[in-house]
C-alpha cells in the first residue's frame, strides 16, 4: 500500500506495476470490458500450492477485493472491499483505498458480514487475523493520522496499536506478539523503510534501511513495502521499490543487530512482488510480472534465497494480487489465496 506525497491513499504498488506494464498494452480491451456486466469480474480464489483443487471463494461484479487473509484455525477469511465507484460504476484499488471495509466470512464464502463499514473519505483496508477472533487494519480517517487497529469481531472492541511517531504505518503484519510494518516519511526526507516492535509498543526496531539519492518517482516513494514475517516471526520477507518497474524481493533476519537484507535471487526477468511465507516457512510464494513474457506471469513458489521457484498453475485472465498462504487442516493441505481482477489480455 503507498499514498500520494501529502499522505492521502492512492494506489497500491502492484496495482502501480500493473499500470506501468499492461495498461497501455490492454487499455482497449479492457475498457471494452469494463462496461459490461461480468459476475466474476472480481474474484477472490484458492488453490493448492501446486494449483491442483482450485477453488473461487468470492465474486463480484461491481467491487474489488483484496488482501484476502485466512485465520489461524482456517474457518474464516477477512477481506477488503471497495465502494469508490468510477466513471463506469466499478470501484476499485487502482482509485485508492478510501471507502473501504472489513469483510469476514466463512472459508467457503459463506455468511459474509461487514466488521468494519465503509464511509466516503475513510480507508478501512488491509485486514488480517490476530488470532481466531480478533483482526486488525489500517485505519485512515483525516486528520486524524494513519492508525493501525485491532478489532474484537465478538466484543466489537476497538484498540489502536502503537507505531513509529512521526512517520505513516502501512502494510502491518503480526505472528503472536511480534508486529512489522512499513512506514512513509510525510516529509519524504527518506525512502519508505520496515520497522519492528512488540504489540504493545516495546522494543522498536527499524529493520531496513534503503539507500536512494532520489527518495519519490513521481508521487510514489522508493523503498520497501508488504513486510511479512516468518511463522516463527524469525524473518521478515518484503518488496523493494527502486524506480520504473524495478520491483525485487528481500528477506532480513529480525532478530540479528547486523544482518543486512539479502536480495531474494530468482534468476528470472520481470518484477517481483508481495513476497509471503508458506506455512512451514520454508519456501516463499509471491507475485510475478514479465512484460516480455505474460504466461510467466502469476503466483511464484521458490526457496527464501529464489533458487528452486516456478510458477503455481493457476487459471488465466485475472491480474492477480496479494497472495498469501494459510494451512488447510481438513486436508491437511498447504494453500494459496489471493484476489483477481479480470482482464482478458492476460
Amino acid at each position: 500500500m503507498t499514498r500520494k506525497r501529502c499522505g492521502l491513499c492512492t494506489v497500491s504498488p502492484q496495482l502501480k506495476l500493473f499500470s506501468l506494464l499492461f495498461i497501455s498494452a490492454f487499455s482497449c480491451v479492457f475498457a471494452a470490458c469494463s462496461a459490461e456486466v461480468k459476475s466474476d469480474r472480481f474474484i477472490i480464489a484458492s488453490a493448492n500450492l501446486d494449483g491442483s483443487d482450485y477453488k473461487i471463494i468470492l465474486k463480484d461484479a461491481t467491487h474489488n477485493m483484496t488482501h484476502p487473509r485466512v485465520s489461524p484455525d482456517g474457518k474464516r477469511l477477512a477481506f477488503t472491499k471497495y465502494f469508490h465507484k468510477n466513471f463506469q460504476g466499478l470501484c476499485l484499488e487502482d482509485d485508492g483505498y478510501f471507502d473501504t471495509e472489513i469483510v469476514i466470512c466463512d472459508i467457503d464464502g459463506a455468511n459474509a458480514k461487514t466488521i468494519v463499514p465503509h464511509k466516503p473519505g475513510v480507508m478501512n483496508a488491509n485486514c488480517s487475523w490476530l488470532g481466531n477472533d480478533r483482526v486488525y487494519f489500517i485505519h485512515f480517517q483525516p486528520p486524524q493520522p494513519t492508525q493501525i487497529v485491532t478489532l474484537d469481531v465478538g466484543k466489537k472492541e476497538t484498540k489502536v496499536l502503537p507505531t513509529k511517531k512521526n512517520l505513516m504505518p502501512s502494510d502491518p503484519h503480526i505472528v503472536g506478539t511480534t508486529f512489522v510494518y512499513a512506514t512513509i516519511d510525510p516529509t519524504n526526507k527518506n525512502p519508505n523503510s520496515i520497522w519492528t516492535s512488540m504489540t504493545d509498543g516495546s522494543n522498536v526496531k527499524q529493520l531496513t534501511h534503503p539507500q536512494f539519492i532520489q527518495k519519490v518517482d513521481g508521487k510514489f516513494n522508493l523503498g520497501d513495502y508488504d513486510p511479512r514475517l516468518s511463522p516463527n516471526a524469525k524473518q521478515v520477507a518484503f518488496m523493494r521499490y527502486f524506480g520504473k518497474d524495478d520491483w525485487r524481493m528481500f528477506v532480513i533476519d529480525r532478530f540479528d543487530l547486523d544482518s543486512k537484507e539479502k536480495e531474494v535471487q530468482t534468476h528470472l526477468p520481470g518484477a517481483w512482488a508481495v513476497p509471503d511465507w508458506t506455512p512451514d516457512g520454508k519456501q516463499l510464494v509471491a507475485f510475478r510480472i514479465d512484460k516480455n513474457d505474460l504466461k510467466a506471469s502469476g503466483i511464484w513458489i521458490m526457496n527464501p534465497d529464489g533458487s528452486a521457484a516456478s510458477k503455481i498453475q493457476l487459471p488465466p485472465q485475472y491480474f492477480i494480487h496479494n497472495p498469501n498462504t494459510y494451512f488447510d487442516s481438513v486436508k491437511n493441505q498447504a494453500r494459496v489465496i489471493y484476489g483477481g481482477k479480470f482482464n482478458p489480455g492476460l
